[in-house]
């Protein structure tokens, strides 16, 4: 009778991984019997990865944590949107969010155009003559120099300050 109800315990404990897993692809990252930010990289939260059970891979624990402005890696967009079309399995330059181009890919091997720019960096994005690099929107420059020359135009002030 107790192996009967540990037998039912497990079945249905399988049944409800297979049902959690639904549309997720397992990827293989699975070391020392654990799957983690170490083994498989960032997911979101940290540490949102688990085993499969039976194939020794691994996959996100909750993909609601992914494009939220936190870390993924390339695992963490496989695992959770292989199956959707288009298929966003890559992680973008900055990390923070699922994208359909292989970004790093485009990068090493010169392949970049401003289409996959503005995929992998942001719109307004354009690719550099070197096809690997990207050039940011003329606002977000601007913006940036902006932020640069205030904080020197800060840290002159507090120089002389200082000196007084």
């Amino acid at each position: 009778m107790k192996l009967n109800i540990i037998a039912f315990l497990i079945l249905a404990q399988n049944i409800f991984l297979a049902i959690a897993d639904a549309g997720q692809t397992s990827v293989s990252c699975f070391t020392e019997k654990v799957c983690t930010d170490v083994s498989c990289g960032r997911s979101g939260t940290k540490d949102n990865w688990k085993s499969t059970g039976t194939d020794s891979k691994c996959v996100v624990a909750d993909c609601t944590h992914l494009n939220e402005g936190t870390q993924v890696t390339d695992n963490a967009c496989a695992s959770c949107y292989t199956n959707q079309t288009p298929a966003t399995i890559y992680a973008n330059n900055a990390g923070t969010s699922c994208v359909t181009s292989n970004c790093l890919y485009l990068t090493f091997n010169r392949k970049m155009t401003t289409q996959d720019c503005q995929i992998c960096v942001g719109q307004g994005s354009e690719v550099n003559p070197d096809n690997s690099t990207c050039t940011a929107s003329t606002l977000s420059l601007k913006s940036s120099k902006l932020g640069y020359y205030s904080q020197l135009l800060l840290t002159i002030f507090f120089v002389i300050i200082i000196a007084i």
